[in-house]
């Protein structure tokens, strides 16, 4: 009879037709720990102590095939789930990469939107000076024209002037 192994449970699960909490340590079989391990239920790490070269106790008639499978399928999950972990790890920096680049997208935003509405503000108060200006030319040009027109009039006809008259000398 082959050595119990004690494994640590990460996930819930069914063993021996009971359903076993998360967090729970318990003496399995190492055929038990090889599949609890490739359905992720427990660490890699309590494999350790399994001797994945499973083969005949006579040491002659040679290697059990289903074990052979399921070590390979083992080898397998353990690989696919490394990758999976990785590429988990490498999304979660592509992840926070992209939230920080958020952020400062949103501070720019911010700072962009205040310099426009500032910027409308001095466009409003240049609107308001060129009005002004308009209403000072037109009332300068009203004027003058006013003027111009005032100076081309004729008042009345111009009196002649009376000529000097001289005495005649008497002679």
């Amino acid at each position: 009879m082959e050595k119990p192994i004690e494994v640590t449970l990460i996930s819930p699960a069914k063993i021996a037709g009971k359903h076993e909490r998360a967090g729970r340590t318990l003496s399995v079989s190492s055929t038990i720990a090889i599949q609890l391990a490739a359905t992720g239920a427990i660490a890699s790490a309590d494999l350790g102590e399994i001797d994945l070269q499973v083969t005949d106790p006579d040491g002659l008639s040679g290697i059990d095939a289903g074990k052979i499978a399921l070590e390979e399928s083992l080898k397998l999950t353990m690989s696919q789930r490394d990758a999976a972990l990785a590429k988990i790890e490498e999304l979660k920096g592509a992840r926070d990469t992209l939230t920080s680049e958020l952020a400062k997208s949103q501070e720019q935003v911010t700072e962009l939107e205040s310099n426009r509405d500032a910027l409308a503000h001095e466009v409003a108060k240049a609107d308001l000076v060129i009005t002004e200006l308009r209403a000072a030319v037109a009332s300068k040009t009203s004027e003058a024209s006013d003027m111009k027109t005032a100076t081309s009039e004729p008042s009345a006809a111009p009196k002649k002037a009376a000529k000097p008259t001289a005495a005649k000398p008497k002679g």
